[in-house]
């Protein structure tokens, strides 16, 4: 038995060096989930968001490169535009993670996009999801944004699997 503590062991140390002294040189590392992203930022309120007004490129995968444009709630939008808290359009809110935010997407080929464009012009479908959100995210975001005055018509909310590892660990 104790043979295999000490093979155990020696796996993990060995581990950890190739890690920390091989792979963070490698681009694999690079990509690595948050680094140089300037847009998304930290919130004191419900973790984590989109920057407001933004109109970036961000990489996907390595190679491939999307644009994330942002309202001035921080939500993906299709073009910089400033959100009123009551509307007379019917107003839906989306919240989810990364799927519904459309990560490795531009905005017209995500889920709200081609919702947007299928309910025309009387709706205003307004994208507040963010990857690694979770739902204790899903309701303080909802809540701030209720308690600012912002009015909803309907409330969208897409829970995922990822959702119990998010929830434990972001």
């Amino acid at each position: 038995m104790r043979v295999y503590i000490y093979i155990f062991f020696i796996l993990i140390t060995f581990d950890l060096l190739v890690t920390n002294l091989i792979l963070k040189k490698t681009e694999v590392w690079e990509n690595e989930k948050w680094k140089d992203k300037y847009y998304r930022i930290k919130s004191d309120i419900y973790h984590h968001d989109l920057a407001p007004n933004i109109d970036v490129f961000e990489t996907w995968g390595g190679k491939l490169r999307r644009k994330i444009i942002t309202n001035s709630l921080g939500f993906r939008d299709s073009e910089k535009k400033q959100i009123t808290k009551a509307t007379e359009k019917t107003r839906i809110l989306l919240i989810g993670d990364s799927f519904i935010e459309g990560s490795g997407y531009d905005y017209e080929f995500t889920f709200a996009g081609l919702l947007a464009d299928k309910l025309g012009k009387k709706y205003e479908v307004l994208n507040s999801a963010v990857e690694s959100y979770s739902p204790s995210i899903y309701y303080k975001k909802t809540e701030h944004y209720l308690s600012q005055g912002y009015k909803f018509d309907k409330a969208l909310i897409f829970l995922d699997l990822s959702d119990i590892y998010d929830e434990l660990f972001i």
